[in-house]
């Protein structure tokens, strides 16, 4: 595992996307899904609102950025990772299934993002 930085890319309801960057990712190599902690997104001066099976992220200018629909008890966000820091993308420990490349964050960069 690593631990660094990620560059998020929300589309909103108007179609525009729109980047944020979030600390202290942790990036599980081979996982299925990608998922997104709601104190994470706290910590880093976003704010999270919970109501009637949807979620909306905001900036801490209070600006609606994220948005995203409940689904099998998880809420789906219309969001995509474009980017990783430098240090999660260089990460050389070894797993089970062999070393982290570049190759493996791809895979993990097009998959969906939950919360």
């Amino acid at each position: 595992m690593g631990i660094g930085s990620v560059v998020l890319e929300f589309t909103g309801a108007d179609g525009i996307i729109t980047s944020r960057t979030i600390t202290g990712v942790i990036h599980v190599p081979y996982a299925d899904t990608c998922l997104l902690s709601v104190s994470r997104l706290d910590v880093d001066g976003f704010r999270v609102e919970f109501n009637g099976g949807t979620c909306v992220i905001k900036d801490g200018d209070g600006k609606i950025f994220g948005l995203g629909e409940v689904e099998n008890w998880l809420y789906r966000l219309d969001a995509r990772a474009a980017s990783v820091s430098e240090s999660m993308a260089k990460q050389e420990e070894e797993f089970d299934e062999g070393p982290v490349t570049t190759a493996d964050w791809e895979a993990v960069r097009d998959g969906e993002l939950w919360l």
